[in-house]
């Protein structure tokens, strides 16, 4: 009996653990966006339809702020582009511009990345990121529908 109740304990310890490594091991982005800006708008959309935000750790920052404005001109000014634009995505040091090659670039280069965007950015300034939020999920009935509609 106590090899059971030491076993169950065990598991118990190990479950929460478990999750939060795997939560500390998702690879890691920051992305400028806007949300009048109809690429932004894009990229959005393709990193929900691909489950892109629950698999990744994606950080918004918002274009508007002018922290984060201010902060996207000092990372891009570091790499000989004083073009600050948007939509802007950051893996490690890599810097993706415009919806087209994010969209066509984003997977194969976050899957290949160690996952050091936040720190690479943090280098420039901590900017105003986005709260993050758990939104919950829709149920499978409600999902259903909203893609017939």
């Amino acid at each position: 009996m106590k090899k059971l109740f030491f076993a169950l304990f065990l598991a118990f310890m190990l479950v929460p653990n478990i999750s939060l490594a795997q939560e500390q091991e998702k690879k890691q982005a920051v992305y400028f966006y806007a949300t009048w800006c109809s690429h932004c708008q894009q990229v959005d959309a393709f990193f929900k339809k691909n489950g892109f935000y629950d698999k990744y750790d994606i950080r918004k920052f918002n274009f508007d702020e002018r922290e984060n404005k201010v902060l996207l001109k000092k990372i891009l000014d570091s790499k000989l582009n004083a073009n600050a634009g948007i939509p802007a995505l950051i893996i490690d040091e890599e810097v993706l511009m415009g919806d087209e090659p994010i969209i066509k670039d984003f997977e194969n280069k976050i899957e290949a990345s160690k996952g050091t965007a936040l720190q690479y950015v943090e280098k420039f300034g901590t900017g105003k990121p986005d709260k993050i939020k758990e939104v919950p999920k829709p149920k499978k009935e409600e999902s259903k529908e909203s893609q017939e509609n």
